[in-house]
């Protein structure tokens, strides 16, 4: 999978279930200098908006670190005064030299949304074998926190509520 096939999952989740496939493009321009707008992709259906709205509700767990055993795998992710939804992600690379998996380089991932209830932002990352320390979610809460103060997007004062990480 690419970096751009994972936000485009994500982006259909926070875009309540519809996805609206990507564009390069946004507009051609000839010789002359005539400019040819490319129409907008026509979005399809691919979850239902109340299945995109339990996934979220599920990606916002991954970030939140609660007492006991509820601690999520992307609480780095996470952004004080916004509600973060996401999913963490390691893989291991293959060894060329012997075609098998590598005991120590990785991809590792984070894709996220933010405000997890109104999304206004994707951010899909891909760390090609990090060092030690390096972390996606922490490089999304960065670019997080980034983007909500340049766009002023408003905090939540109230903390965001626990979401129970329990099996039905």
């Amino acid at each position: 999978m690419t970096v751009l096939q994972l936000a485009g999952m994500y982006q259909s989740v926070a875009n309540d279930g519809l996805r609206v496939p990507p564009r390069i493009l946004r507009a051609t321009i000839d010789p002359d200098g005539t400019k040819h707008v490319e129409p907008r992709p026509d979005p399809v259906r691919v979850v239902t908006p109340q299945i995109a709205q339990q996934l979220r509700q599920m990606l916002v767990a991954v970030t939140q670190a609660g007492k006991g055993l509820q601690r999520g795998t992307g609480v780095d992710a996470a952004v004080p005064g916004y509600e973060v939804a996401g999913k963490t992600g390691t893989a291991q690379q293959v060894n060329p030299a012997c075609g098998c998996y590598s005991a120590d380089k990785y991809w590792i991932t984070f894709a996220g949304m933010f405000p997890a209830q109104s999304p206004k932002y994707v951010v899909a990352i891909m760390l090609d074998a990090p060092t030690h320390g390096q972390n996606a979610a922490g490089l999304f809460h960065q670019i997080a926190s980034t983007l909500a103060q340049r766009d002023q997007i408003p905090v939540d004062p109230a903390p965001a509520p626990m979401v129970p990480l329990v099996v039905p």
